[in-house]
């Protein structure tokens, strides 16, 4: 207790000692010319004294020293102070930011990989000068393998015949962002040697002149990442001229001659690679954007990880047909080992370049009118629906005499449709015998009256109401192409040429010609890509389907699946729509045989045919002739042939 007591009394001496020394010193620096009057006092300067009692924040550091690249990372630093004082946060590394709160978010990138050290500061606003404390943080960015790139576009190559070009290094052109080594492959030329060196030296030579190949090369790393070059021609010439490309890669030298030059230069483009094959292949087809040369195809070695094929396809393809108006070729394949199945059936259809021409049977380039106009030939005046083809020299007489007698009496212009009308009626007429060519058999005739009908039925059905426009347009072309693969023995992609020529092999009569070309010259327009839907068209198609199967086939009435059902025609439709409607409602009942009905319906639809603009008559004036043509061949009819058709190839 004494103890206790003493270290009490002193410890309050020392603090009375204290606070009179800091009392004197205030008086001092309130008043320190006061003591220059005291004989006693021995203080000869003066001075000020300041006091600032301050803890420094301390700082938690609890991030996660492993980061990963491309990789987002979060985290939020902690520091206390023992006086509440607002910290600020600040470090020295320039691997990520910090902000004032002590929030760290970053992404890291394939630069920052590796280890790194930052010093963390922690400053309060306390204004003392001692307000700052630090802490390390230690952390580490994993790498994230990086597929190599193509930096640049390998060049074409030229080379002379029986000589070797080095013609570029492939680690000029492929960059890895890890630095990882990397290993070269590419696809086989067919007729050029090509030496990949060690050191990623390209070299080509061959002993064939006049010839070229698309060769494209891999990079890829360590970890089985990859990256394709562009496609690179290697062309192997005869001589050593000049062409005056002056290019990286060219292999030529300089050279007189005034030889043909080709001013068209290929740019070209390749889609992804097909599926590896069961037989360790794979393609890829490569096409020129210009148009200077036709499209190549490159493969491959690739390891194939499919299941095993029971049967072993042998697929035998054919060259890919002309391009389409849609943009689109075609081709047969036929698996020689007939397996019946098709895991690795080729594709038998592929987009392409399509170039307008003057016989597609469609509108496109600089023409003025179909397959007219512009680079084509002048586009005719518009013709009446009722000119008869195949009329003989009494009809012209009959026809000439009518005419020249509403001529003389100046009534022509206020009776056209009326003289429409009687041109249609004399040739419907005058008829005579006629034989229809056999085309399709039993089981073929049947299946389309079912393909029709059903499709008929699910355009009317909700699931049809449903279906794009372009799925409705894609499944009636797929069937137009069929019949007439079918009926005459072309390939399912065939041009209006080879339609046309077949007809005059196969020895057809010209109506049954002229039908089976008419309706072939719509395929342009119903594989046209985006096109609105338009029922009456599709439907009036459909039934002129129907009609070249009961044309070109020994049908019954009974086969047709349904009765006499007339489209109804209402006064809100338009002339347009009534036309085609009307048309529908002739062709059914030539298919039943009411030849009378039917001639009744196209005189109807001649005298709303006048009444059309120039514009909706050249429109509708083929879908009129055709409707004439054929009802009049079917009332005709009086026997039929079969033709014997050539076999499928």
């Amino acid at each position: 207790m004494r103890k206790s007591v003493l270290l009490w009394l002193s410890g309050f001496g020392l603090l009375l000692s204290l606070v009179t020394l800091i009392a004197q010193l205030t008086l001092l620096a309130a008043d320190p010319l006061s003591m220059r009057d005291d004989p006693t006092a021995r203080v000869s300067a003066t001075g000020r004294t300041e006091f600032c009692i301050n803890a420094v924040p301390v700082i938690s550091v609890t991030c996660n020293s492993t980061m990963s690249q491309d990789s987002s990372y979060y985290c939020l630093l902690n520091a206390t102070d023992m006086q509440d004082d607002e910290i600020i946060f600040t470090t020295n590394t320039t691997v990520f930011n910090i902000t004032s709160n002590g929030t760290i978010a970053f992404t890291p990138t394939n630069d920052d990989v590796g280890n790194h050290t930052a010093i963390i500061f922690a400053t309060d606003d306390s204004g003392c000068r001692l307000n700052q404390s630090n802490a390390s943080f230690s952390f580490e960015v994993l790498n994230i393998n990086d597929p190599p790139y193509l930096a640049k576009p390998l060049p074409n190559v030229k080379v002379v015949v029986n000589t070797t070009l080095s013609a570029f290094f492939l680690s000029d052109y492929f960059i890895d962002p890890d630095g990882d080594p990397l290993t070269y492959t590419s696809t086989s030329p067919s007729q050029i040697t090509m030496t990949l060196m060690p050191s990623s030296e390209v070299r080509f030579t061959s002993n064939i002149c006049d010839i070229s190949d698309l060769v494209v090369f891999t990079a890829t790393d360590p970890y089985n990442l990859s990256a394709n070059s562009n496609p690179v021609e290697v062309e192997i010439t005869c001589s050593d001229q000049s062409d005056g490309d002056g290019g990286e890669g060219g292999g030529e030298g300089g050279g007189g001659g005034s030889g043909f030059v080709n001013l068209c230069r290929p740019r070209w483009e390749c889609q992804e690679w097909y599926a590896c094959l069961p037989s360790g292949i794979q393609w890829q087809r490569c096409y020129d954007l210009a148009g200077c040369e036709g499209e190549r195809h490159i493969k491959r070695e690739c390891v194939y990880e499919g299941p095993p094929p029971v049967c072993q396809e042998n697929w035998l393809c054919e060259e890919w047909a002309n391009c389409l108006p849609n943009s689109t070729q075609y081709r047969a394949c036929e698996d020689l080992s007939s397996c019946g199945t098709t895991a690795v059936m080729p594709p038998l259809e592929q987009k392409c370049v399509y170039y307008p021409t003057c016989n597609d049977g469609i509108q496109n380039g600089d023409e003025t009118g179909i397959d007219c106009g512009g680079m084509c030939a002048a586009c005719a005046l518009v013709q009446k629906p009722s000119v008869l083809s195949g009329s003989v020299l009494a009809t012209w007489l009959i026809l000439v005499i009518i005419l020249s007698i509403l001529l003389v009496s100046g009534v022509a212009h206020y009776y056209r449709a009326q003289i429409a009308q009687i041109v249609a009626t004399i040739g419907f007429m005058l008829r005579h015998r006629a034989y229809k060519d056999i085309l399709l058999d039993v089981a073929q005739r049947k299946s389309y009256f079912e393909r029709i009908l059903s499709f008929e039925q699910l355009l009317g059905s909700p699931a049809g109401k449903e279906m794009k426009p372009e799925s409705i347009y894609a499944t009636l072309a797929s069937l137009l192409r069929q019949y007439y693969t079918d009926a005459l023995v072309v390939h399912i992609e065939a041009l209006p040429e080879e339609v046309a020529a077949r007809c005059k092999e196969m020895g057809l009569r010209a109506e049954t010609t002229a039908i089976l070309e008419g309706v072939f010259a719509k395929l342009p327009i119903i594989e046209q890509e985006e096109l609105d839907y338009d029922e009456p068209f599709v439907v009036a198609t459909l039934e002129e389907l129907r009609m070249l199967v009961c044309l070109t086939s020994d049908y019954k009435t009974e086969e047709l699946m349904r009765p006499v059902e007339e489209l109804p025609v209402n006064e809100t439709m338009s002339f347009y729509d009534e036309i085609f409607t009307r048309a529908v409602n002739c062709l059914r009942a030539a298919q039943f045989n009411q030849d009378e009905a039917a001639r009744r319906e196209y005189m109807t639809i001649l005298s709303r045919y006048d009444a059309l603009s120039e514009v909706e008559k050249e429109q509708i004036y083929p879908e009129l002739h055709w409707t004439f043509e054929a009802v009049k061949f079917q009332s005709e009819i009086t026997g039929a042939r079969v033709v014997k058709k050539p076999a499928a190839t």
